[in-house]
């Protein structure tokens, strides 16, 4: 009787699983923890509201990446969620920071989303799973490793079976890692969301290759997932863009986002339209309480603590669940940042994300106290609403981790980084016109591309112009080295430099340095290669042949061949950018600490630590004008700290020296911890 009923419940099992990837509905979604066995840990809806272990459930979430915070730190920000008041964490997985290079994935150490998992489960808390494919976030392409770019047939979200064909050897590689962490086989991930806000993007109720890339995605979260988990759509709150990302059925939960100034009931109503009647809990996926800044921008973006809280209040008293998008934002250290079209705007205008991901979090960057715009603690003031719903004391915060000055370091090396291309350029490949990032193996960072010579004679001195049809993102011009002008992306014209003409100029060497500041991670223009496009012309004639492309190889960072270089060289020889500066500190044990670099004295660059890139600075377009310095990042002993510096918008002379401060200029709204 016993085998029996064994077989009858797998034979149930395989006929739920069949029906549900064909897109017939899952009723009721507490059916699948009766079959497996463990009938004391159980996730649903039932009643418009979600159940855990067959009781009413308020999901309080709040969202960090382990992509954005040093591993070391992990525990310590997840406490930091749990001492709010919190019950579970929301994280994305980003395609890219595991598959750079296409087929080599990296899943240890910062890469190991597995232990960022285990250890949310160890400490109580429960998970909200963000795969993808595409996740925007503010990073860099929305997560889409570059190398899709590679391919002019593949088109990116929706179904098209190039896409499609990456994005199954992906998730088949990814999900499968995931199924021992479902709730039901002991672990904490309760929920896994489908894609991200596409309704911004596509449009399943018009378009049937949209309609039908969703429910693929589906399907292949059922086929490597199970039946048992959650799946749900984001997309923002209100009914005509659910309607466009999302679909009308049971098959998977229909939520939506919004921040303090959003409309909680017309959310709502939103949801318990898309949603089948029993199964639409009321649900922020993605609830703001603060906002992203740009380089450019007049101010770090702060935002008001009472209306977060206020607003959040309203939500909870009205059973809401909610994930708070970002409880803690890290850091996009790297090559990691981002980049979106700002909305709106006329023409067109390219807005690069700045290193820092803080986002006015009650969480900040390091740890602390997010302050708001009001000038109210964040922390304190969620924690103290969350309080009142706890049936229990809250655990307290973690011990502070220490913030210290360590003082001015000097950058007494100089190289020039004509000097050093052999040390750090990758394949050169020759071209009739210059090759797109992603044509030569450059993802990120930096492409030089050079030709033997042009010719600069003119019977009258003058100017002549440089026309180049598209940069993306930002490019530097040296004749025979030297700088001769700066051009940057336009949406809507080419980019245009003066070059010197005259009599006796001759012909000089011609180098372009082109920056990607960051692949488009939101909208329709994502798709963001980078490079020079277009034809390049001097004058009305084009530059043609002899084109060399030259990646630099930035990461790794070959920190071994540079402190060499530096050394065989006379500190301080070279006087222009672009340069490597490099300096070395030592620590005692007693002196490690989280730290900020001021760049201050410096112009437009990234900073090395012991080879960890720390980001762009960027100080003639600011806000930010210091970069956090991690305590894990430093050693007891000699430290090593390396900028590439590509000068300012004025030319002046560079101060050597850098200070390493316990406080950020840039976020004066996080405070230290007591």
């Amino acid at each position: 009787m016993a085998m029996s009923r064994i077989f009858m419940s797998l034979l149930l099992l395989v006929c739920i699983i069949k029906l549900h990837v064909k897109g017939y509905p899952l009723a009721p979604l507490r059916i699948d923890t009766e079959l497996s066995g463990t009938q004391e840990r159980s996730f649903a809806i039932i009643d418009n509201r979600f159940h855990k272990d067959g009781q009413p459930f308020q999901i309080f979430s709040g969202e960090l990446h382990y992509f954005r915070i040093p591993r070391a730190y992990w525990r310590d920000r997840m406490q930091r969620v749990k001492a709010l008041g919190f019950n579970a964490i929301t994280t994305y997985v980003a395609w890219n920071y595991h598959e750079s290079q296409r087929r080599n994935y990296k899943f240890s150490g910062s890469h190991n989303v597995e232990e960022f998992i285990a250890l949310a489960n160890e400490l109580g808390l429960l998970v909200l799973l963000r795969p993808g494919p595409f996740i925007c976030a503010e990073w860099e392409f929305g997560g889409f490793p570059a190398w899709l770019l590679k391919d002019p047939q593949l088109v990116l979200r929706t179904y098209e079976p190039n896409y499609i064909r990456e994005v199954e050897i992906w998730w088949k590689i990814l999900l499968p890692r995931f199924r021992k962490y479902l709730y039901q086989h002991g672990g904490p991930i309760v929920m896994v969301q489908v894609e991200n806000e596409f309704g911004s993007y596509g449009d399943v109720s018009q378009n049937a290759a949209d309609h039908k890339y969703l429910q693929h995605l589906i399907h292949l979260c059922r086929s490597l997932l199970g039946p048992q988990v959650v799946l749900y759509t984001t997309d923002f709150g209100n009914l005509d863009s659910m309607r466009r990302g999302s679909l009308n059925s049971s098959v998977i939960l229909t939520a939506g986002d919004f921040g303090p100034n959003g409309n909680v009931t017309e959310a709502m109503l939103a949801q318990r339209a898309m949603n089948p009647k029993g199964l639409a809990p009321s649900f922020c996926s993605e609830y703001y309480p603060g906002w992203y800044s740009v380089w450019g921008q007049e101010n770090i973006s702060r935002t008001s603590t009472h209306a977060a809280v206020t607003t959040l209040k309203t939500m909870i008293d009205g059973e809401f669940s909610f994930s708070m998008y970002m409880v803690h934002g890290g850091t996009n250290f790297g090559f990691w940042s981002g980049a979106n079209i700002l909305d709106g705007s006329q023409p067109y205008q390219y807005a690069s994300i700045i290193t820092s991901y803080d986002y006015s979090s009650p969480i900040s960057e390091c740890g602390e106290h997010g302050i708001g715009s009001d000038n109210l603690d964040k922390f304190e003031a969620l924690r103290s609403l969350l309080q009142n719903y706890s049936r229990t004391p809250l655990p307290p915060e973690p011990p502070a981790i220490p913030l210290v000055d360590l003082g001015i370091v000097h950058l007494p090396w100089r190289l020039s980084l004509w000097n050093v291309l052999d040390k750090i350029g990758g394949m050169a490949i020759s071209s009739q016109r210059p090759l797109p990032f992603e044509l030569i193996n450059a993802d990120y960072g930096f492409v030089l591309y050079s030709r033997p010579g042009i010719s600069l004679e003119s019977r009258e001195s003058g100017k002549k112009n440089m026309t180049i049809g598209r940069v993306k993102d930002r490019a530097q011009i040296f004749l025979d080295h030297e700088l001769s002008a700066v051009v940057s992306r336009h949406e809507d014209r080419p980019s245009v430099a003066s070059l010197v003409v005259g009599p006796n100029q001759g012909a000089k060497k011609l180098d372009i340095l082109v920056e990607n500041l960051g692949r488009v991670n939101y909208g329709k223009f994502l798709k963001d290669s980078k490079g020079l496009f277009g034809p390049v012309l001097f004058g009305d004639d084009e530059i043609l042949g002899d084109w060399t492309n030259l990646p630099l190889v930035l990461d790794p960072f070959p920190l071994a061949a540079l402190r060499t270089a530096f050394y065989s060289r006379k500190a301080g020889a070279v006087e222009q950018p672009p340069f490597f500066l490099m300096g070395e500190f030592k620590l005692r044990l007693d002196q490690v600490g989280d730290t900020f670099i001021s760049t201050r004295n410096l112009g437009k660059g990234y900073l090395w630590v012991n080879g960890i890139n720390l980001g762009m600075y960027w100080e003639d377009m600011g806000p930010q004008h210091d970069l956090y310095l991690p305590a894990s990042f430093l050693n007891e002993g000699t430290n090593v700290l390396i900028a590439l510096e590509l000068g300012r918008a004025q030319a002046q002379r560079f101060t050597p020296e850098i200070l390493l401060h316990s406080s950020s200029e840039s976020f004066a709204g996080a405070r230290r911890l007591k």
